[in-house]
């Protein structure tokens, strides 16, 4: 009587890179949502006769004082300097 031996031999999992990049690019996503933040600012431009108005808006998730600067020095940057 023969006896045989029944072997298993590992194979290389097709899908490992696959995995590993998925996980790499949820890592950086996450790192992006908790360590940046996001910042929106908005203008609106209407004519009014000779002149034109200019309306600014901004919103931010986190560190207001720094984007309340930032959003000023644009502000400036625009009007050019004199505050109406």
């Amino acid at each position: 009587m023969t006896h045989h031996r029944a072997s298993v031999k590992p194979m290389a999992e097709s899908s490992a890179p696959l995995a590993k990049a998925g996980f790499g690019l949820l890592t950086l996503a996450l790192c992006m949502v908790f360590f940046f933040s996001h910042q929106r600012v908005w203008a609106v431009v209407e004519p009014d006769g000779k002149h034109t108005k200019v309306y600014f808006g901004g919103n931010t998730n986190r560190n207001r004082p720094a984007f309340e600067a930032r959003f000023n020095s644009l502000v400036q940057s625009v009007v050019g300097g004199s505050k109406q």
